[in-house]
């Protein structure tokens, strides 16, 4: 962490937006992974300001989705869909498949979160499908994993067994 924050300091000084816009949202996810969640959301914020006032739409999408990982573990599932909603929108305007892929699946778990299996079942299982068509086998292994969980909610157990299982293949 003190290595990151010197190099956004350094960023700073020199004017470097595009380097001090990554270096903040890495800090915020030092403290993301930390469990520090405002501190995490202060940095992402800041992040998400710069990386929009240079027009920076794949670090807008990537840092959007952050703050809305953030607002879903705060319980705020109307705030995080809002980030993340903005996220996949742009996401899918710049052509970024993996985000797209990401974005999809943020969105799916927070329906799950909210018992709205429906709205889940869609965004989880576009991005399985996403995942699926673009190689991204740790993507495609946590919507399969979410599709496993919203099934076993739901009572369709073979439905859930075979999902979690594709899940931990993919996984290994």
């Amino acid at each position: 962490l003190p290595h990151l924050e010197m190099a956004a300091a350094g960023r700073r000084r020199l004017g470097d937006l595009v380097g001090l816009g990554a270096s903040l949202n890495n800090i915020g996810s030092v403290h993301h992974n930390r469990g520090a969640w405002e501190k995490a959301a202060e940095y992402y914020r800041e992040a998400l300001s710069i990386k929009r006032s240079i027009s920076d739409m794949r670090g807008i999408a990537s840092t959007a989705g952050n703050l809305g990982l953030i607002r879903k573990i705060q319980g705020d599932f109307r705030g995080a869909l809002r980030y993340m909603e903005e996220g996949l929108g742009i996401s899918r305007r710049i052509g970024d498949l993996t985000g797209q892929c990401w974005r999809l699946l943020g969105i799916g778990v927070v329906w799950l979160d909210m018992n709205e299996f429906d709205m889940a079942e869609g965004y989880l299982s576009e991005s399985l499908q996403m995942g699926n068509r673009i190689g991204d086998a740790p993507g495609s292994g946590i919507a399969c994993a979410g599709l496993g969980d919203l099934y076993l909610q739901t009572g369709r157990l073979p439905e859930a067994r075979r999902f979690l299982e594709r899940g931990i293949a993919l996984g290994n």
